[in-house]
């Protein structure tokens, strides 16, 4: 389980030290960029937020389903597949490939097709977070489908309330699109996370998302585009892949992470086609 330390936003500049970023076509830009401060481009406050916020329910949401994909494209390609089948795909990807580190916290109760899931002092496996609470759990068998409510579930301190369904569709491939819906504290503001029809890849080391979706949090309201987000199993924030928003400001911000930034919170920032630069949006996650 790893905590979250408090990050050091540092509003650093898209060109040099002097806080001033070029505007497009400045010839004499690194000379005289003081000058050019009516169309000069900071990073904006914003991005820390949504930095935050999306690594926090992103984590989670992936976290949650991702371990479905393998035991869903098996299921979803079984001809004949019956309830049995529907269980075991189920548990294995909680408690096998998996949910959480150790399948002892985890307790089931099943009605059908239905399962009611109970956590107790469990670790989301692929961020480390800890996990607890309650998740009502629905299975559909052709085609495969699991849709996930919770209520008030514990992850890494924050409560998540909402829904979170891994589908494939006929027709549209073996891979599965995750949709998301959650409402959850993070960094101290509510936050709710909207993703549809995000394609999901999933390995025995990472998971990863692309897709686009929306997010409102601390007063931003701001759309998503996601290419290929990725976690590593056990890392707090993605290590690679962007997110790029835009909050009504005058310009597109894209965030990309890094494989140092569960480790030092640091990311690539570039807004609209100014160069990029490294700044520290996210909280370091220390190993307890």
């Amino acid at each position: 389980m790893k905590e979250r330390t408090l990050p050091i936003l540092l509003l650093l500049s898209l060109h040099g030290c002097n806080g001033k970023a070029p505007p497009a076509g400045d010839a004499d830009a690194d000379t005289d960029a003081d000058s050019d401060t009516d169309s000069d481009t900071e990073v904006p406050a914003s991005a820390a937020a949504v930095a935050e916020a999306f690594s926090a329910g992103g984590g989670a949401a992936v976290g949650l389903g991702a371990p479905f994909v393998g035991d869903g494209e098996d299921l979803n390609g079984r001809d004949g597949a019956g309830e049995a089948d529907g269980r075991n795909a189920t548990e294995n990807a909680i408690s096998g490939n998996s949910v959480v580190t150790d399948p002892a916290c985890v307790a089931y109760a099943w009605a059908g097709l239905s399962v009611t899931v109970t956590f107790t002092g469990c670790v989301l496996e692929m961020t480390g977070d800890s996990l607890d609470g309650v998740v009502a759990l629905g299975v559909t068998l052709n085609p495969a489908a699991f849709t996930m409510t919770l209520d008030g579930l514990a992850i890494g301190g924050d409560s998540f309330d909402g829904s979170a369904s891994l589908t494939w569709t006929d027709g549209a491939g073996p891979s599965p699109a995750l949709d998301v819906d959650l409402t959850y504290t993070s960094g101290g503001s509510s936050t709710h996370l909207v993703l549809q029809d995000v394609a999901v890849e999933a390995t025995a080391t990472s998971a990863s998302v692309s897709g686009s979706g929306t997010l409102e949090t601390g007063g931003v309201s701001a759309t998503l585009t996601l290419d290929a987000v990725t976690w590593q199993t056990g890392e707090c924030h993605p290590t690679s892949g962007s997110l790029t928003y835009e909050d009504g400001g005058p310009f597109p911000v894209t965030i990309t992470f890094l494989p140092t930034t569960p480790a030092d919170g640091i990311v690539e920032v570039q807004v609209n086609g100014f160069p990029s630069a490294p700044v520290e949006l996210l909280a370091p996650c220390i190993p307890e």
